[in-house]
């Protein structure tokens, strides 16, 4: 049966216990002017010799005969000495709690937010203080007030976890308490060790549909349950079953490529709707190609802005930072807080973020020499050491060893050859490896064609390397082109899949349709077909003349050369 509840006449429960024994004669009861004394000066508390249960008596009979002293009451005499009404606020609902409202009334007001009385404002760790206050053997009240960090009850100082402990000490089948015991690491419990896992285990077996357990199990690396092995994407699916709303489940399962009947990308507009302050479902979403959140269309690049936003706030995610500073560079630069931004610039506040960024390595350096000055990174002072340091901090990086194949000199044909081996060996699909190791089998001007490369069980010449690059890319221009040149060696038109064959102009003109209208690299392809094409030709609907296709070769002439191993990734 419950209490009836507390009048005025009624002492609070957690003060009763503290003066129980000895029981406090009347004459140890404070007069008023000892009221008025002690309430009037912190350093009076500080420094009085009075027994600490007498001093817990007399702020808990600060009404003294006349009236009751609730928490407020402490909080206005405060201000009206001048001082800060925190120190009352928070001693009174240390010592007294509220004798209005119960523990499930102080933790709704807690999960809240917290709540203003007659003036005085309570934050939810005062909610979750004074409920302990009212009931201190209320297992929901110490975690509560665990979740806050904890702080002093009675004179005793209780941390999150000695909260948590304290929480299943009044009863142990509180799964809420095992789940957040777990987030301090474990402990012992009765005499058994429980890890973190163990802890998010045995609060899932006392409630199975804990939503935020099986997160955190996920987010451990799962376990086993029931005679499973639940995987972290079962924990998050697990999650979003028992809670659809749960934005932080649906983003671990964006980052693991989908999940519970949605994409990547449709688990990141899931995470957001919930949450638009998760950034890696930001990232997500742009690295889909953008999509509607909240009723609005992000383009990629808008996307991975709001990513660097969200990641530059408290608290802030220096790799999420670099990350997003990195796909902004590879997306053309960005305007961010009063800045204007470079691609390489963006690649140099990467770097800032985090060292270990291989792909930030990797894009520095690919525009190292686009004629903006030098890269602060004093690592990365060329291409080579660029390419170089990604590789080193990432030997899967595909492009990365693309680039290295690229950047090497002239006369490495066996460097060249290795690090276009170990692109495709990272990535079989490509394209520019593909590409690089066909410019590695081209026939020299004297001598014999280097022998075919062997991969993947197969034997493959200049042509078939190639073809390969434009059947997994049909857009990569580089490879209609120099397909274009190898026709244009050979005599001889060349197919591609189910196309049909195709004259060395007619791969020029193919080439030129898919490379980007920029004038900085655009010249490579019109002088490619100026070299090939002996009458008119139509390009995108529009026919051009000799001296037209020699014009726009040339225009561009006076602007700094874009090298191949810098263009050929951003094309």
């Amino acid at each position: 049966s419950r209490r009836p509840a507390r009048t005025c006449s009624h002492r609070p429960r957690f003060v009763r216990r503290q003066a129980r024994a000895p029981a406090a004669p009347a004459a140890m009861l404070p007069t008023h002017s000892d009221v008025q004394g002690l309430l009037g000066s912190e350093e009076a508390v500080a420094r009085s010799s009075w027994p600490k249960g007498r001093r817990l008596l007399l702020i808990a009979g600060v009404a003294g005969a006349c009236a009751c002293a609730t928490a407020a009451a402490f909080g206005a005499f405060r201000a009206q000495q001048g001082l800060a009404p925190s120190w009352g606020l928070g001693d009174a609902i240390g010592l007294i709690g509220s004798p209005t409202k119960t523990v499930e009334q102080w933790l709704a007001l807690e999960r809240d937010g917290g709540t203003t009385i007659d003036g005085v404002r309570y934050d939810p760790k005062d909610c979750a203080r004074a409920a302990i206050a009212v009931d201190d053997e209320s297992p929901k009240a110490w975690v509560a007030y665990g979740r806050y960090g904890g702080g002093e009850i009675g004179g005793v100082t209780y941390d999150a976890k000695a909260c948590y402990r304290k929480a299943l000490a009044l009863n142990d089948l509180h799964a809420e308490a095992w789940m957040y015991l777990g987030d301090t690491g474990g402990d012992e419990i009765a005499g058994v060790t429980y890890d973190a896992v163990a802890c998010y285990t045995r609060a899932i077996a006392l409630d199975g549909e804990l939503a935020a357990a099986w997160l955190r199990l996920g987010r451990a690396g799962g376990n086993h349950f029931h005679n499973h092995l639940y995987t972290p994407a079962e924990c998050f699916e697990k999650a979003v079953q028992f809670d659809p709303n749960l934005g932080e489940a649906w983003d671990e399962l964006a980052r693991l490529g989908g999940g519970s009947g949605q994409s990547a990308k449709g688990a990141a507009q899931k995470a957001l709707a919930s949450n638009p302050k998760l950034g890696w479902s930001w990232m997500v979403l742009a690295k889909a190609g953008g999509g509607e959140v909240h009723g609005i269309t992000f383009t990629p690049s808008q996307a991975y802005l709001k990513a660097l936003q969200v990641f530059s706030e408290e608290p802030v995610d220096a790799e999420g930072q670099s990350a997003a500073w990195t796909e902004l560079g590879f997306h053309g630069g960005t305007h961010h807080g009063t800045s204007i931004y470079s691609p390489k610039e963006c690649f140099a506040e990467a770097l800032k973020q985090s060292t270990k960024n291989a792909r930030a390595y990797y894009g520095l350096g690919l525009y190292i020499g686009d004629g903006t000055g030098a890269t602060p990174v004093p690592d990365c002072m060329n291409n080579k050491e660029c390419f170089a340091k990604a590789t080193t901090l990432d030997p899967k990086l595909a492009p990365a060893w693309a680039a290295v194949g690229w950047s090497a000199d002239a006369g490495e044909t066996d460097a060249k050859k290795a690090a276009f081996e170990k692109a495709l060996k990272a990535d079989p699909r490509l394209p520019e490896a593909w590409d690089g190791m066909a410019n590695v089998l081209k026939k020299p001007v004297a001598g014999p064609a280097p022998p075919p490369f062997d991969f993947d069980g197969k034997k493959w010449d200049r042509k078939a390397c190639l073809i390969k690059s434009v059947i997994e890319d049909p857009n990569y221009w580089r490879g209609w082109q120099e397909l274009a040149f190898l026709a244009d060696e050979t005599g001889e038109g060349i197919t591609v899949g189910m196309d049909p064959q195709r004259s060395a102009v007619e791969l020029a003109i193919k080439a030129l349709s898919l490379a980007p209208k920029d004038v900085k690299t655009t010249p490579i392809p019109w002088c490619t077909l100026m070299g090939l094409m002996t009458g008119p030709v139509t390009v995108d609907g529009q026919e051009y003349q000799l001296a037209a296709v020699t014009a726009k070769c040339t225009e561009a002439a006076t602007l700094p050369a874009c090298e191949r191993f810098q263009c050929w990734d951003l094309m």
